[in-house]
Parts: C-alpha cells; structure tokens; sequence
C-alpha cells in the first residue's frame, strides 16, 4: 500500500501545482503515512511538495528543521529561528561552525534568542568566537531535558558551568582545549549536575574539575601535559575509565604503572610523548 501511495504522490512533485482531488486525497492520509512519504524526498523535493500541498506542510516543516547545520552561506536560519519559535521547537540536531571575525554582535543576541527557542535539542554544537559563551547563558534559556552532546570551542567559565546545570541528559561533553594555568578558577559545578556524563574531551585542567563522581569511561585530553596526579585525580570517575587518549611531557613508564593501578579496566591508551625519545613527537598507543 505504502508503495502505491508513493508512487501516486511522486508525479505530484513534478507538477507546479496540485489538482483539488489530489490535495483532498492527500489530506485523507493517516499522519504515520505522510511521514513515512516525506521521509523518502530530498531537502529540495520536499520544500516544492509542501508548497504544493497544504497538509505537507507540518510534516515537512518538522522533518527539514530537525537537523540544523550553519555556516557563513545559510547564517540567515538563525533569524529564522530566532522570529519564529514553533519552527525551532523542531530542532533536534544544531550545529554553528563560522570564523569568529565574520559575525557581529547583533548575530550573537539573535543566536542567543534562538538557542532559547530550540528545548527540544538533543544535540549542540557551537564553534564560534570563544569570548561569545554569554549565548548559553540567557535567562531565557530553557532546561534541556533531552540534550546528550554539547560541543564547543567556549572555555569552561561560568557561562558554561550555568548551561551544564540545565542538561542533566548529557552524555558527551567537549569544550575548548586552550589551557590557560593562570587562568581563572574553574567555576565550580554542583555535585549533582550532569549525572550521566560518559565522554569528556578537553584539557586536563578542565577534565579534573568534572570527571571525578560522574559516570565518565571515555576520556580524550587532546592539549595540556598529563601528570601521574591527573591520572589518580581522573580515575575518581564512578565508572572505570575504558579509553583515555593524552599528552605528555612525562616518562611513559612511571605513567603506565600509574595506569596499571589506577585504570584497570583500561581497553583503549594512546598517550603523545615528548620526553626522551629520539624523534620529536613518539605516539604510543596500547590496547589490552
């Protein structure tokens, strides 16, 4: 039956505009139908579609707007999610990569408008101007029930710490790598906020703030110099930690008995060295 339907529906597509019987035909199919139609079309098809059936549009409206992905040529869809909320309640998926210079700080209070918009996300990723993370932290900004990525190139500062406590879904985590020692405190975050972290990537400074007591096994510190401290510091993680990925400027060995003993069940390792090697950069990478 399925197949008919769309094959039924497909000419319509090729058409600038659709009969009455068509549409009233259109319009009698079961919700679960249209969907599963609308699934099938590209982008392109399904905006010409909804244009030539009103009861697409709904449809089409919650299926194009589910995954959201800017950068400089489509930076208008902020505006659009900003002036329109019911559209940004269909976004799911929103990810904004876009050099810092490019953008003005009336983009900014519009993103932040729109990311107030958009409580039904259930994955973020802002890669803009690192000194822009007052957009996360608008008191507008609604809990996020369902959010389990957060990626940004933001440092962990207290407009992040604030957003942190309205995900408690989060699973993964990903911030700024920059590791600035004479930065500022890392703020602190209640003991109780994302408590089903399982991933974290960044710094160790940063790493060392979160990971101990929430649920963590996987642990990417791509910047910044791994201790045998942080090794004892991050294995405080209430589940064994499974794959850690680090640099440093440390003997390897001493760091190994370090693992040995406090990360058993390690499955994955890859650790960048620097220290007394012939070469400059040495990978050393184990698997158990």
């Amino acid at each position: 039956m399925l197949c008919h339907i769309v094959t039924s529906v497909s000419p319509l597509l090729r058409s600038p505009c659709l009969s009455v019987s068509a549409a009233m035909s259109i319009h009698t199919l079961p919700a679960e139908i249209l969907d599963a139609v609308c699934r099938d079309l590209s982008p392109t098809h399904l905006a010409a579609f909804a244009r030539s059936a009103k009861p697409i549009l709904p449809v089409a409206r919650r299926l194009l707007y589910r995954e959201i992905s800017i950068s400089t040529p489509n930076l208008f869809l902020v505006h659009t999610l900003a002036e329109k909320p019911s559209l940004a309640l269909h976004v799911r998926t929103f990810t904004i990569r876009s050099e810092p210079s490019s953008l003005f700080d009336s983009f900014y209070r519009l993103l932040a408008i729109a990311l107030a918009n958009m409580k039904d996300l259930t994955s973020l990723s802002l890669f803009v101007d690192p000194s822009a993370s007052w957009v996360i932290a608008s008191p507008r900004l609604p809990f996020y029930p369902r959010l389990s990525h957060f990626a940004s190139s933001f440092s962990f500062n207290a407009h992040v710490a604030a957003f942190l406590t309205k995900a408690d879904a989060l699973l993964q985590f990903e911030i700024d790598n920059f590791v600035d020692i004479t930065g500022p405190p890392i703020p602190p975050l209640p003991s109780t906020c994302i408590p089903r972290l399982s991933k974290f990537i960044g710094c160790p400074r940063v790493a060392n703030a979160i990971v101990p007591g929430r649920p963590v096994h996987t642990i990417h510190l791509l910047e910044g110099d791994i201790t045998e401290t942080d090794i004892i510091q991050l294995a405080k993680s209430s589940a064994p930690i499974i794959i850690f990925d680090a640099t440093t400027s440390c003997q390897p060995t001493p760091l190994l008995d370090t693992f040995t003993q406090f990360m058993p069940r390690l499955n994955y390792l890859r650790i960048l060295t620097t220290c007394n090697l012939p070469d400059p950069l040495h990978l050393v990478s184990y698997f158990f």
